[in-house]
Order: structure tokens, then C-alpha cells, then sequence
């Protein structure tokens, strides 16, 4: 810090309620004696070993004559070491800072929060998944059979009764995006182009089985009036229930089309007299 110290003797002249300024000489401080100024105590920390060289648990400062100040060092034991020390001050610059207060704790930023995950259309996940359902076709069906007749054929007029066997429900587990979805597909009515600019919707299409005599189906059924090959095509609809993610849902698919070929014939009947 480029001070330097002056020593008074303390065996002598530093005694409990002595003067501060006993013993010190007008020699020792170049002149006469400037006022004293008692400072009480001000601690401050230990900077080094001064006196007999013990270290100091703490310096005072116990007064000033002009620019010098007494500094006092007390050991460990509360007792002063050595003897008082002047020490040639600027008091502007070389005081001891006065303590300072801790520094507030600032608080920490907590820490972000997770990326909330990107929200996912399960409907929309859920329709994809639907359109990869392996359903099964309708498996149209006629009664009475064509193939049964020796013509292997459908009489113009005559009341053809139309079934499919049930498929019954269908169910799959698929992954779309990482999600897994549950389907349920259930099938429902039947919808039959007969090839003869007729559309038939067929809520019940089980085989009903009795006697025919060329009744209307009560089902689903159908009459051609004029001879020819048709084909029949029939659609399922089917619906499907989704769940995933908590979600739930019913969407409606339309099953792959089958198609059945059918000639019409007309037949006349002859009278032959009997014999």
C-alpha cells in the first residue's frame, strides 16, 4: 500500500485509560504534536503480521494525529500484540472501506419447462389407419341358383331372392405415427347396382330360407323384365370404431366392390295335348 509505520513503546505508555498520545515525542511526529482524534474502535481485517509477529485476529484503528493512524492489533485471546503502529495515511484514499452488506441472493431462472409435445389430429391418424383395413368383399348370392337349372340361367319375371354370408365383425391393431389405434369394424347394408339401371340398399342380407312360389324377397331381392347378361355389383358399408391416445371415434368405409355375372332368359311355356 506504500505506508510506513512509526512504533510507540506500549510497556510503558499504552495502559488501559492512558492517553493515546502519552509517550509519543514531537521528534517521532516531525514537529509538534497535531491534535489526536479518538476514532473509539473500528475494526478492520488483518492485512499481515505486525509486532511480535503473532497473527491478528483483528486491526483497530483507535485514532488518528493528522494524516497517521493508530492501528491496534489484537490476537486470538482478545489481547493486543505487540505494540501500536502509526501508520502515514491518506484518509481520502487509504481508509479501510467500510463493510459491506453480503450481496443479496439472486434468485435462479427456473429451469424451462419441456417442449410440450405437437398436438396430434387422432381423428385424422385414425382415418388413414382405416383406409388400410384388409375387408373382405360381399359375396353376393341368388336364390333359387341359376346354376341349378339346366340353363344356368334367371327367368325374365321371375323373383330372385339376393343374400351374402356375414363377415362379421373385423378388428386390427395399426401404428400411424407412432400411435397406436384400435379398429372395430362392423358390417352394414349392402348396396347392389343390379346392371339394369336399378340400385338396391339391403339393411338385412342373411339367406332366408322357405318356400319361394316366386314371392318378393322381404329383404332384398330383385325381377329382370328383359333377357340379357347383367352383372350385379355389390358394396359393403361398414362402420368402424377407433380408439387411441383416450380418444374415440366411428367413421364410415365403403368395402370392396364383388361382382356377379347373370344371364336372363325368357321361357314359354307349351301347351301339349294330352295323349
Amino acid at each position: 500500500m506504500g505506508v510506513t509505520a512509526r512504533v510507540e513503546d506500549r510497556s510503558d505508555s499504552i495502559t488501559e485509560g492512558s492517553s493515546p498520545t502519552s509517550g509519543i515525542s514531537d521528534s517521532s511526529l516531525g514537529g509538534s504534536v497535531p491534535d489526536y482524534v479518538d476514532l473509539g474502535v473500528v475494526s478492520v481485517a488483518p492485512e499481515g503480521l505486525v509486532g511480535s509477529g503473532s497473527v491478528p485476529a483483528q486491526r483497530e484503528m483507535v485514532g488518528r494525529f493528522g494524516d497517521q493512524t493508530r492501528i491496534r492489533e489484537i490476537g486470538p485471546d482478545g489481547r493486543p500484540i505487540g505494540v501500536d503502529t502509526l501508520w502515514d495515511l491518506d484518509p481520502a484514499v487509504d481508509d479501510p472501506p467500510a463493510p459491506q452488506a453480503p450481496a443479496p441472493d439472486i434468485p435462479t431462472a427456473p429451469p424451462p419447462s419441456p417442449a410440450a409435445p405437437a398436438t396430434v389430429d387422432v381423428a385424422a391418424l385414425a382415418r388413414q389407419a382405416s383406409a388400410r383395413l384388409d375387408l373382405p368383399a360381399a359375396e353376393l348370392r341368388i336364390d333359387p341358383d341359376p346354376a341349378d337349372n339346366e340353363w344356368h340361367a334367371g327367368a325374365v319375371g321371375e323373383q330372385l331372392w339376393l343374400w351374402t354370408p356375414d363377415p362379421g365383425p373385423q378388428t386390427t391393431r395399426v401404428v400411424e405415427q407412432g400411435v397406436e389405434i384400435t379398429l372395430a369394424a362392423t358390417p352394414g347394408p349392402l348396396r347392389i347396382d343390379t346392371g339394369d339401371h336399378t340400385q338396391l340398399t339391403c339393411t338385412r342380407t342373411d339367406r332366408l330360407v322357405g318356400d319361394f312360389h316366386n314371392q318378393p324377397s322381404p329383404s332384398c331381392g330383385h325381377a329382370y323384365q328383359t333377357p340379357g347378361r347383367y352383372t350385379l355389383t355389390a358394396t359393403r358399408t361398414w362402420q368402424v370404431q377407433w380408439a387411441a391416445l383416450e380418444h374415440t371415434g366411428t367413421l364410415a368405409l365403403t368395402g370392396p366392390a364383388s361382382h356377379h355375372d347373370l344371364d336372363i332368359i325368357e321361357l314359354h311355356s307349351v301347351l301339349v295335348p294330352n295323349r
